[in-house]
């Protein structure tokens, strides 16, 4: 079957797509921290209506306009959904079968990453973010 798919980390929930990848995006902000337990979250968004779910998908409502999804076996995270984008849906990139199809860019940076950024990229340049956004035109 063609397309883009994706499982939990026990794989009993799954997730497939005929549509194309539309954004990607490495997100910083508190409440995507926090629903990972992580340090940001790579997300990519698809349209709601190409995606297909088989297998034990629970919710939690996160906020007033957002309603969050993961593995009712494991737990793992599975997507964020929300009325500001009523035609997406947003993927934990960590879900991919194949990973290869995701790149992106940071958002929601706290100021200490950026100087840390800045700092490193004059130092040995092995960390680039902001000029691989630009050399994509993001």
């Amino acid at each position: 079957m063609a397309g883009i798919s994706g499982r939990c980390l026990c794989g009993s929930l799954t997730w497939h797509t005929n549509g194309d990848i539309l954004w990607s995006a490495l997100c910083h902000c508190e409440d995507c921290r926090r629903a990972a337990s992580s340090d940001y979250v790579s997300w990519f968004g698809v349209m709601r209506s190409s995606l297909a779910w088989s297998g034990p998908r629970e919710f939690h409502r996160s906020s007033p306009k957002v309603m969050r999804s993961f593995c009712g076996s494991c737990g793992a995270p599975a997507s964020f959904e929300t009325e500001v984008f009523l035609d997406e849906t947003h993927l934990y990139a960590a879900s991919l079968d194949d990973p290869n199809l995701y790149w992106t860019c940071h958002a929601f940076v706290p100021l200490r990453m950026l100087i840390y950024a800045a700092f490193a990229s004059k130092a040995n340049g092995l960390f680039q973010p902001r000029a691989e956004c630009l050399r994509r035109g993001l």
